[in-house]
């Protein structure tokens, strides 16, 4: 899998790389000189086998970038990385524009080597109908492409070097395809200062299919991907003098404006997985409408959000009847900085009016005495998490230690929780401060809880022989001690605390 994103990755590069230049009066030899000059800036090199100039622009050949990763930290020797595009041609139109072909099946190499070690892989890739224009000005250029259909299926791979037979790698089995349908994209680069990407794709469809087995039957899984009417829109900011091939590139470019912002919807989501347990297979299905996704990277700080609509998932395992679940929508909301400016980070995740299935509520309530009123669970935690070392740092990380944390969150807030099922609902907010001056870490804070239908749920349980009634008079009373009652008939309110010295208390009644 691992493999896998790379390949996405360097793709991702060259398509950036492709689509930075800008040169008054285009012809396609200077779009193959800023390429070039492009690579060179962020620490790579790009070349072809053969560069061949004809009446009408200018083939190439075995198109490849390499980038080369100075040995440091635990690294036996520098990496070495080949990505071979393939070939291509670059057509001068007659009318300022550049005409970008690359043939209809094609395959891309990515290989590496670091001292004795290495590994590459293949891929191939087809389209039909893809149609690519090159316009604009030395200093902002538009790219426009159309596609019928594309294509990319992992073809070969290989691995040397370490403790791993060739045995084993013959035995194990990873298979990845891709494909897109109806695709139509423009994309606007401005490179006055360093590059600025912007654009809008549009795709009727996108599908993916992995599968993944190993030898000792640990890992046998299946999954597959298909999402309708996808709308996306890209920006990035790469800073002048960017060089990812240097231990300090990441960060410095971070600290430099490196930025980028992915919002993608799509109307109709159908995820589907199969993987064999120890117990038997298992199946599963996300089919959700209304899809969300929002990244954002700047300066440092990421966040990713995604929301779905109304979503139903399927589980279906050995032991237990299949599981359905509906649920009116789903979110996600996550912050994490990656450089230690202050920033705070965040966790949020939502499951909105879900319900479950009869047969499942029939295992354990087969006479309907607890409510099936649909549920809620929501979980909303932020904090500072105070690094010490920047993320990225990879040298930073060797001086990790118990006695030298890479992270000292000082300040966390639970700023909202609930959870609501079965007739009862829990909720609670709450904050902590944590002092790292003395011998172990000291918290001090407080969470406040609300309860309802707490007392009306044991009931139930003692009626349903889920609950023994003795467990319930000791659940009563131990919520006598945490808990005060509250306004409405079977509420109850808690405020729990912890001081500086380390002492709890539960409605200002010390405890500890």
């Amino acid at each position: 899998m691992n493999r896998i994103l790379t390949f996405s990755s360097l793709a991702a590069t060259s398509s950036i790389l492709m689509t930075t230049t800008a040169l008054a009066d285009i012809t396609a030899s200077e779009v193959w000189q800023a390429w070039q000059e492009d690579a060179a800036a962020m620490g790579m090199s790009l070349n072809g086998a053969s560069t061949t100039e004809t009446a009408s622009g200018l083939d190439v050949s075995a198109m490849e970038y390499t980038a080369t990763i100075p040995q440091f930290g635990e690294m036996e020797a520098p990496l070495e990385i080949r990505a071979d595009l393939g070939s291509m041609t670059l057509t001068d139109n007659g009318d300022g524009t550049v005409g970008l072909t690359i043939p209809d099946n094609h395959t891309i190499v990515v290989s590496f080597t670091m001292g004795e070690d290495g590994g590459a892989f293949s891929v191939d890739a087809a389209s039909e109908g893809r149609v690519t224009t090159i316009s604009g000005s030395t200093d902002e250029m538009v790219y426009e492409t159309a596609t019928d259909k594309m294509s990319w299926e992992l073809a070969d791979w290989s691995f040397t070097g370490g403790d791993v037979s060739t045995e084993d790698l013959a035995q194990l089995v990873i298979e990845f395809a891709m494909a897109i349908e109806g695709q139509s994209s423009t994309y606007t680069v401005d490179r006055t200062n360093g590059i600025s990407v912007s654009g809008t794709d549009n795709t009727a469809q996108l599908s993916y299919n992995m599968k993944m087995e190993t030898p000792d039957a640990q890992v046998n899984q299946n999954d597959s991907l298909v999402q309708t009417g996808i709308q996306t829109a890209v920006s990035m900011t790469l800073p002048a003098g960017l060089d990812f091939t240097s231990p300090e590139g990441a960060i410095n470019a971070l600290r430099g404006g490196l930025g980028f912002a992915v919002k993608s919807t799509a109307e109709t989501s159908v995820q589907e997985g199969n993987q064999m347990s120890p117990l038997g297979p298992v199946q599963s299905k996300i089919n959700a409408n209304d899809v969300a996704f929002d990244m954002t990277a700047n300066g440092g700080l990421v966040q990713v959000i995604a929301n779905y609509g109304v979503t139903a998932i399927d589980v279906i395992t050995p032991m237990i009847p299949p599981v359905s679940l509906a649920a009116d929508g789903m979110a996600v909301d996550m912050t994490v900085p990656l450089i230690s400016d202050g920033s705070r980070a965040r966790y949020m995740v939502a499951l909105n009016d879900f319900t479950l299935n009869d047969e499942i509520w029939g295992m354990f309530d087969p006479t309907s005495v607890l409510p099936r009123d649909a549920a809620q669970l929501t979980l909303d935690l932020t904090a500072d998490p105070a690094w010490q070392i920047d993320v990225l740092d990879l040298a930073a990380w060797e001086n990790v230690s118990e006695a030298n944390l890479p992270v000292k969150p000082t300040d966390i807030r639970l700023d909202a929780f609930e959870l609501t099922v079965a007739g009862a609902s829990l909720t609670g907010t709450g904050a902590m401060n944590v002092d790292y001056s003395g011998f172990a870490p000291q918290p001090a804070g407080h969470i406040d809880l609300a309860a309802s239908g707490l007392n009306g749920l044991m009931d139930n349980l003692v009626a349903m022989g889920l609950l023994p009634e003795d467990q319930v008079m000791g659940a009563r009373m131990m919520m006598g001690l945490f808990a005060v009652p509250g306004e409405d008939e079977d509420t109850l309110n808690s405020r729990l605390e912890m001081n500086e010295e380390g002492h709890i208390f539960a409605n200002g009644q010390r405890l500890k």
